[in-house]
């Protein structure tokens, strides 16, 4: 799968500001809805940048941790109700993917009618929201969002107002998943072996992927795991676990430690293909999805029904970080 003709091809079909910030901390919560399945060529494996164009593109929800400034502790519990959490030192993507079961094993959950609100922090874009977005390095911008935990509701706040819009329970489909609803993410397996088996399986139905000839790369898999992560980025704490031992479990993927676009420590879990260095961001303290960064380690050009264009080594395509993520109880607070 190569994600920079993917890139190309996506220039033309994503409509401006339909970014929608990836990333909170921990998870857990009810997601509903689904939106009208977009055909297999149309659907995007990996780009934040124009989420799930035309459809509102945000996934389930939960949050119960803050990350911002120093990340935190995670909850403690008393030895009564749950065993003493044991981490060990993360030395490998499957040590790493072992602490976030662990942690996620005492995630919080939150009511349906509750709200997580995210601070997010990312670079700015030299262009309106494309395929392939080239970003001003050293660049900041701040976005806050609110959303409601049953994913019924969004808002954000426009000229000091906020302002709340219905989802009209419109979700989406990543490459190699179905429409995504609360039952179904509630579905799946969250023992990384069985889950792993269960995506190859999807990545082989041409309705869920595409057309194929039944091969699989562990960089298919990679991307199917990244678009879910990406395009419903606060999951269940459970599966974001498991889909984290799925990575662990391919050998296109392997473990850095990086700054992430605030200047804080995050683990990370990368893959480079076709010139291109995918990372996704952990929280070492949470093991919370936390941000992401796609750069070129590589020049490459790409051929695409737009024309043929140019990606230089260097240059940086997305980078974000999450600042805050907690959960609220009315949209516009922040405590």
């Amino acid at each position: 799968m190569d994600d920079l003709m993917l890139l190309a091809d996506m220039r033309k079909e994503i409509a401006p500001d339909t970014r929608y910030p990836a990333a909170r901390d921990a998870l857990l919560a009810e997601i509903s809805g689904a939106a009208p399945r977009p055909s297999p060529r149309n659907r995007r494996p990996i780009l934040i940048s124009g989420l799930l164009a035309g459809t509102v593109a945000a996934g389930a929800i939960v949050v119960a941790v803050t990350s911002g400034g120093e990340h935190q502790t995670p909850p403690t519990y008393p030895a009564t109700t749950a065993p003493p959490l044991r981490l060990v030192a993360v030395t490998s993507p499957m040590a790493l993917a072992a602490n976030a079961a662990n942690v996620a094993q005492r995630t919080p959950i939150p009511a349906a009618t509750q709200w997580v609100y995210v601070k997010m922090e990312s670079t700015i874009s030299h262009a309106p929201p494309s395929g392939a977005m080239a970003q001003v390095p050293g660049s900041h911008q701040i976005r806050e969002t609110w959303t409601r935990v049953d994913m019924q509701y969004l808002a954000s706040i426009r000229h000091g107002k906020t302002v709340v819009t219905s989802t009209h329970g419109g979700m989406g489909t990543p490459i190699g998943w179905p429409a995504i609803s609360y039952s179904y993410l509630n579905s799946l397996p969250t023992d990384p072996d069985a889950l792993l088996r269960l995506m190859r399986h999807n990545l082989t139905d041409p309705e869920l992927a595409g057309p194929n000839d039944g091969k699989l790369s562990d960089n298919d898999v990679f991307d199917s795991a990244i678009a879910l992560m990406e395009n419903y980025t606060v999951l269940p704490a459970r599966l974001n676990a498991a889909l984290y031992g799925v990575l662990a479990r391919l050998k296109v993927v392997h473990l850095d430690r990086a700054r992430d676009n605030a200047g804080r420590k995050v683990l990370s879990l990368f893959r480079t293909q076709d010139g291109m260095k995918t990372a996704i961001f952990i929280n070492p303290t949470s093991y919370a999805y936390a941000g992401q960064r796609r750069v070129m380690v590589a020049d490459r050009t790409s051929h695409a029904d737009d024309g043929t264009f140019t990606l230089r080594q260097g240059e940086l395509l997305n980078d974000e970080a999450i600042l805050v993520s907690k959960i609220v109880n009315a949209p516009g607070t922040r405590s």
